[in-house]
């Protein structure tokens, strides 16, 4: 596939790595590394993971070009911390050039990191050219089963533990101790998730306006889903970027998120979501009651509404070429 004159090949087939590297490509934009090195042991991980350092290594000594796309400080779905942090760091010197999805994420880099790579920033594109339109929110609650007049907070996509679901069914419980909280608001969860055990321990003693269901959602049952929401409410304990956060906006979805990594350069505070401070739960507890009395959804599902048509494909590839441009002509 040509593209700005560039032959352009897009890869996800995670076992031919090798193979790529070898062809020698001009350059190679690696956005997430994990899943070529990823195994089951730490033995296996670590030996992936030299392999495919050392394959990076060797092209770039053959005169191939290195972009890094660093989403994350460490993968969400991590198991051997140190293997991980090892690449990363190794990734710092091996690329010609590393991309983050925020402002704060290059700050970070910067401070924590004696590193002379260049550092360009290009915010995560709308999701909205990706998916399928935004449904009737009156008919996705019925068919979902949810109150069709309260005030939905939820968390759509997959059920695991880093994404701090506990915290968040804590926070809300607490919240709806008030009858009339009870009444007017519902948390939604909806994702699906293999550890069955770990689903049956967010559903202890959860009241009825809580709703937790283990499905695997294609995309039109994504948006259905998201659909049904006035609030998208996250949790992270550490992460620079989302894409569900990004997902939520782009849908026109005002989030809640805690105060860490790149969440600043995605939401501002009272105009496409709320912020509250990281780990602390009253500071979560206090959001959702302003959220609940706020008579400003309409403005911010606007402004939501806003970033979707800023940041679109167009403009991200634009902004990837641009940054291959100077790669290659360094």
């Amino acid at each position: 596939m040509i593209k700005n004159g560039v032959d352009f090949k897009y890869i996800d087939e995670f076992q031919k790595i090798d193979q790529i590297i070898e062809e020698k490509p001009t350059l190679i934009h690696f956005h997430q590394l994990s899943p070529f090195y990823h195994a089951n042991t730490p033995e296996e991980t670590l030996k992936k993971a030299n392999q495919l350092l050392d394959n990076i290594q060797d092209l770039k000594d053959s005169g191939g070009k290195i972009v890094y796309t660093m989403h994350n400080p460490l993968p969400h779905n991590r198991i051997f911390t140190d293997i991980d942090k090892m690449v990363n760091n190794k990734m710092y010197n091996l690329s010609n050039h590393i991309i983050v999805l925020g402002p704060s994420a290059k700050e970070i880099i910067t401070k924590n990191h004696n590193i002379t790579t260049p550092i360009s920033v290009v915010k995560h594109v709308s999701f909205k050219e990706f998916y399928g339109k935004k449904q009737d929110k009156k008919r996705v609650r019925k068919e979902i089963g949810l109150p069709s007049n309260a005030i939905i907070f939820g968390n759509i996509g997959s059920i695991k533990p880093y994404k701090g679901l506990e915290f968040i069914i804590n926070a809300f419980m607490k919240f709806s101790e008030s009858q009339d909280h009870k009444k007017n608001s519902h948390l939604l969860i909806a994702g699906y998730s293999t550890d069955n055990e770990y689903v049956n321990s967010l559903r202890e003693n959860y009241p009825k306006n809580i709703t937790i269901i283990n499905k695997d959602l294609n995309d039109t049952e994504l948006i259905k889903f998201l659909s049904a929401l006035d609030y998208s409410i996250f949790a992270f304990k550490d992460i620079w970027a989302s894409g569900s956060v990004v997902l939520s906006i782009s849908y026109k979805i005002p989030v809640i998120v805690p105060d860490i990594g790149c969440m600043p350069d995605y939401v501002k505070h009272s105009k496409n979501g709320y912020l509250y401070k990281s780990k602390d739960q009253n500071a979560l507890i206090q959001i959702i009651n302003d959220a609940m009395n706020s008579n400003n959804l309409e403005h911010q599902q606007q402004s939501c509404k806003e970033y979707a048509r800023k940041y679109t494909i167009k403009r991200s590839e634009q902004e990837f070429f641009k940054i291959y441009k100077q790669v290659l002509n360094k």
